[in-house]
């Protein structure tokens, strides 16, 4: 019976492993500067009546996923990203009197699809994959 041997195997898994901790660290790092990117480009879009809601856009790593960033424009003191986001619909009081309706002033979908953050992680990635 012909036999074959493979040596080099555990040196083989032990650069996988080096390579795999390497690129997951890049992966991180690469995602908190692509939500620091999507924020700062929020804030340019967002509207600056009081500043309020400027300020309350943040980004937090999720506490579910830790491979998620969370870009929001919610705090304490601003509760009302939403309703710019999208604009209302006319608007009532409790005695019937209309208050008008918000026509919507998009901030958050703008700051991810022209902040290039989708290049930026892939060019990451693809320099940590390399470097491996």
């Amino acid at each position: 019976m012909a036999g074959a041997y493979v040596t080099g195997v555990e040196q083989i898994n032990a650069r996988f492993a080096v390579a795999g901790k390497i690129i997951e660290e890049q992966l991180d790092k690469s995602l908190d500067e692509a939500a620091k990117i999507i924020a700062d480009a929020a804030r340019g879009y967002a509207p600056a009546r009081t500043g309020a809601l400027k300020k309350a856009i943040h980004w937090e790593k999720s506490r579910r996923n830790p491979k998620e960033r969370i870009v929001t424009p919610y705090d304490k003191g601003a509760r009302h990203g939403h309703l710019v986001e999208y604009g209302t619909m006319e608007r009532h009081q409790s005695n019937g009197k209309s208050v008008g309706k918000m026509p919507a002033h998009p901030f958050m979908r703008p700051a991810v699809d022209s902040s290039g953050w989708q290049k930026k992680v892939k060019d990451d990635m693809r320099k940590a994959v390399a470097a491996t």
